[in-house]
């Protein structure tokens, strides 16, 4: 059985060594960092044990190197995989699932996320399987590239977008129903 590790984006951080809760991308659907601490509940509560969540409190600590290591920690030598949650921003029109480009298991992986999740939401949304690059996705990359350079075989990381916070379309991909449908995909992808 697969181990999923769960890094929530945004939320509690630091600045300057000083703490500020960062909500990541808001709109009128709300915060992202709110959002994607859903879904992990979500997946946490239908998963059992073979989903752990890696995040940050109030006390600390504010890294995601911190998580990362966490996240690691519970996979160990695998199989699993490393998912970090975020919602995207810029009025796009899909759902994205991203995987560092030298990973064969991180490219399988974001693409069974892929397929599933287009599936559970009835074909209604795109979803986008592609590489994170430094030349077009440097964010992404900074989460990635790290952990694929210390996975062992049958453990990646990858990045998955639940939709854009400022499409419009997008509403009824950032519901409490949309929540428990996104939680299922992860599962489902990655039995």
């Amino acid at each position: 059985m697969m181990h999923i590790a769960i890094i929530q984006g945004h939320g509690h951080r630091s600045k300057s060594g000083q703490y500020r809760w960062d909500p990541g991308a808001t709109s009128d659907m709300g915060q992202e960092a709110d959002i994607v601490r859903a879904v992990a509940d979500r997946a946490r509560a239908l998963g059992g044990s073979r989903v752990s969540i890696h995040d940050s409190d109030r006390d600390g600590p504010w890294t995601y190197t911190s998580r990362r290591e966490s996240a690691h920690a519970a996979i160990g030598a695998g199989p699993g995989v490393v998912c970090h949650l975020h919602v995207n921003a810029g009025g796009g029109s899909y759902i994205l699932g991203m995987y560092d480009p030298r990973s064969t298991t991180g490219a399988g992986l974001a693409g069974a996320w892929c397929s599933t999740v287009a599936d559970l939401f009835d074909g209604r949304w795109r979803a986008r399987c592609i590489a994170a690059t430094r030349s077009t996705w440097n964010n992404a990359a900074n989460l990635i590239e790290p952990s694929y350079a210390v996975t062992p075989a049958g453990v990646a990381a990858v990045l998955l977008e639940l939709g854009f916070i400022d499409q419009p379309d997008h509403r009824d991909l950032l519901t409490a129903d949309a929540i428990d449908t996104h939680a299922r995909a992860i599962l489902d992808a990655w039995p």
